[in-house]
């Protein structure tokens, strides 16, 4: 087991929140894990397990305490009888890589494949909805490894009363060390570009039409223009690999999503930025015309790599919605919200776009975005800024837009929203918020897991 004290600040995903732990561990077996957790002088509290800190929120931040690394939990099993055993240390990609040699996939594939199981397995994580999965990771996952705030070795399987509630335990019931996920067959996923305008007259047929005729819709929303593009998304029966042109243009989106926006983001003063930007934004619609019958690729080979020497991320921020409503009421108000805010903040320029999921109904875990029902996502994204006054004028939209989406029926992650408050969490969540925080209490009554990031939304600190 390896320790270091007083090490070095870290950062959290979009680079804006240092951790200062007093000692970072990484044990190397369940035991060594054991002993971290029941060893409070060595290894004071909080402890917080530290993966890929693929969060933009401050919930991997720290000041004092242990930064519990899993580094060593990386074992990939072979898969066996649907299923296949990850050590939580392993990035989501790599499984996705693993799996594909052999002809296999997850059925959860994020745009982002940096996250690492163990986090998957009890943050939310999530992604469009498609095939057997409802847009949240807690779909795939079959069993979860974890030490208790005790030192004890437990699981907790899918079915189970306390799959429920662990699945949405954000890392303060206990640490996981490994997860058991399904797997099935590589399936070819069929890609189609629609475009609409929320200024149409059409445009509340198009918006159903689209969620009613793909099982998955991923969309681009400018909501400086209204313009909508869906990526909408369909598993195929068809045999054989994406030909060549298909190849090509995967291979282009990607390094569009991944190179050309964030980057953007260093030029954002310059005139020409917006218009590099625009015409990353319109190769989407183009895709449309030349591949009318569907792009074919496979989806569990395109999450992108995002690793630490990469500099260039898109921050972003979460927050669902429920469809019903959504076009008629929803939608409208937030356009009219953002407006405003830009006209009492000119110099605000996200670039308006906003990536919008659908997500099915999934009860199967405590803060499930989709609990009540079929939701879609209005999520800002922009690319990280190294200026003082954007990044500022970034937090400032992000707090407002905390207030607009709780008033307005939102739901958060708490991983993937940024700035939020005691009052954001309680008007999201209501009476699951309150089950949330009695769990919390009764997994770990002395605190050993408790981060500044839950103390201060729980309400039990003021920092």
């Amino acid at each position: 087991m390896s320790r270091h004290d007083t090490p070095p600040a870290h950062l959290n995903w979009s680079r804006q929140y240092p951790s200062n732990p007093t000692v970072v561990v990484a044990p190397k077996t369940v035991a060594e894990l054991q002993a971290v957790v029941t060893g409070a002088t060595d290894y004071p509290s909080p402890l917080l397990a530290v993966g890929s800190a693929h969060s933009n929120s401050g919930c991997t931040v720290l000041r004092g305490g242990t930064a519990v690394s899993l580094e060593h939990f990386v074992a990939l099993r072979e898969p066996a009888d649907g299923a296949v055993v990850v050590g939580a240390g392993n990035h989501l990609l790599d499984v996705h890589r693993f799996l594909a040699e052999r002809g296999l996939q997850l059925p959860f594939t994020p745009e982002i494949g940096n996250a690492t199981l163990g986090s998957v397995a009890c943050c939310c994580l999530k992604d469009a909805a498609l095939g057997e999965s409802s847009g949240f990771a807690v779909s795939m996952i079959r069993a979860i490894r974890y030490v208790d705030a005790a030192g004890v070795d437990r699981v907790v399987r899918a079915g189970e009363a306390d799959f429920y509630r662990f699945t949405s335990t954000h890392g303060l019931g206990g640490i996981v060390y490994e997860v058991t996920l399904a797997v099935q067959p590589m399936q070819i996923v069929s890609l189609r570009y629609v475009t609409s305008s929320v200024h149409d007259a059409g445009w509340p047929s198009f918006f159903a039409r689209t969620l009613a005729d793909n099982d998955g819709a991923f969309g681009l929303l400018d909501a400086s223009t209204g313009r909508f593009v869906f990526e909408t998304r369909n598993l195929t029966p068809q045999r054989g690999e994406p030909n060549a042109l298909e190849r090509v243009a995967g291979a282009l989106l990607q390094r569009i999503f991944k190179y050309f926006n964030p980057i953007m983001g260093v030029f954002e003063g310059r005139w020409w930025s917006r218009l590099v930007r625009l015409g990353a934004y319109c190769a989407f619609a183009t895709l449309g015309v030349v591949f009318r019958r569907g792009l074919r690729n496979y989806r569990n080979l395109k999450p992108i790599d995002y690793g630490p020497p990469y500099r260039f991320r898109w921050d972003f921020h979460f927050w669902a919605f429920p469809v019903a409503g959504f076009v008629e009421r929803t939608l409208p108000a937030f356009l009219d919200f953002y407006a405003a805010f830009r006209r009492a903040n000119p110099r605000f320029d996200e670039r308006g776009l906003l990536a919008c999921y659908r997500v099915r109904h999934d009860e199967r875990t405590l803060l499930s975005p989709s609990h009540d029902g079929d939701a879609i996502t209005l999520d800002p994204v922009r690319p990280m800024s190294d200026d003082p006054e954007i990044t500022a004028l970034w937090d400032q939209f992000c707090v407002a837009y905390n207030d607009f989406a709780a008033n307005h029926g939102g739901r958060c992650t708490f991983n993937q929203t940024k700035n939020l408050g005691p009052g954001h969490a309680e008007a999201a969540f209501g009476a699951r918020w309150s089950q949330f925080r009695a769990d919390r209490q009764q997994r770990d009554p002395e605190g050993r897991f408790l981060s500044p990031y839950f103390a201060r939304l729980l309400g039990l600190t003021d920092d």
